[in-house]
């Protein structure tokens, strides 16, 4: 599996502990193009300011080898929810496909040589509009290195500008995609999935919940795209703790193990989607649980009293 050039995203902010091990990771397969993004500073944060500064620094000590970088660096502070989109705009802007990385998502010449043969493989096809570097799977999923997906994972993954293209920061045609035969409804899902995204979709247009990348999930299910999910884990994530955005705290799926893939990348025979390894990645990572509705109940009335 011999790999195309494939430029790299790596998008950081204030953790220069994890961005150390982010860029530890890259520098063990060397890869030869890579574009650095940071969000700004926070408001009158000087320790934003210093550490934001020392991950700079780091770049320049650790990436020795024989690479072309590019660089975007915010002047403001504009959150996880529009700094990451805004960057890969600027990525591609740049590029036509590439891998993107947040710097608590490691990955390993495996997914990046995986992601650049399926970049070229499906270049061309505009129903696929995502590579996924983690599984979450406990079984393998057809006969090939990958199956087909309507669920991205987003730790670790690569796409097309022809596809991010459909990204809406603001959801502006969720009420025509939710109408009454409209494309949600075509969508295979089960009567539980269809009740929780409906609910989450609406969600995240009025601002109550901040995910960029469920707002991704949405642009794929709008133009009835599909994930590629590989049948073995091939990131995994370090960033969980106090000072993440959304994962402050450690799960069994964090910290998964990157596998091997053979030297020659194998496609499944079939290209239907794996809709049983689709309702598991719903009903054990997106379902609400009763202890997280408890939680957010709580929360909610703590904002309540305040």
């Amino acid at each position: 599996m011999k790999p195309l050039p494939c430029p790299i995203l790596v998008i950081f902010f204030n953790r220069p502990d994890i961005f150390y091990r982010q860029l530890a990771a890259l520098r063990s397969f060397q890869p030869p193009i890579i574009f650095f993004a940071a969000d700004g500073a926070r408001n009158f944060d000087e320790e934003d300011v210093e550490k934001l500064r020392f991950c700079k620094q780091m770049i320049s000590q650790l990436v020795d080898w024989d690479c072309t970088l590019d660089f975007f660096y915010a002047k403001k502070n504009l959150g996880c929810d529009l700094f990451v989109p805004t960057a890969i705009n600027w990525f591609f802007s740049k590029n036509q496909s590439g891998i993107i990385l947040e710097d608590d998502c490691l990955i390993s010449r495996e997914f990046y040589e995986y992601s650049s043969y399926l970049l070229h493989k499906y270049r061309d096809d505009h129903r696929i509009m995502n590579i996924s570097a983690a599984n979450f799977q406990t079984k393998k999923w057809g006969d090939g290195d990958y199956y087909f997906s309507r669920y991205p994972a987003n730790w670790g993954w690569a796409t097309w500008s022809r596809a991010w293209k459909h990204f809406d920061q603001e959801l502006n045609d969720l009420d025509r995609f939710v109408a009454s035969g409209g494309g949600f409804y075509k969508i295979k899902l089960s009567a539980q999935e269809r009740t929780y995204w409906l609910k989450f979709f609406k969600g995240l247009r009025r601002g109550v919940y901040t995910f960029w990348d469920a707002k991704w999930l949405y642009a794929i299910w709008r133009v009835d795209g599909l994930s590629l999910s590989p049948n073995v884990n091939l990131s995994t994530n370090i960033g969980y703790g106090e000072q993440a955005t959304h994962t402050k705290n450690r799960m069994d799926t964090h910290a998964l193990p990157i596998h091997s893939l053979g030297s020659t990348v194998i496609d499944p025979s079939c290209r239907s989607i794996q809709a049983e390894a689709d309702y598991y990645l719903y009903d054990n990572f997106y379902k609400p649980t009763i202890g997280g509705l408890i939680k957010s109940a709580i929360n909610k009335l703590r904002k309540f009293l305040l």
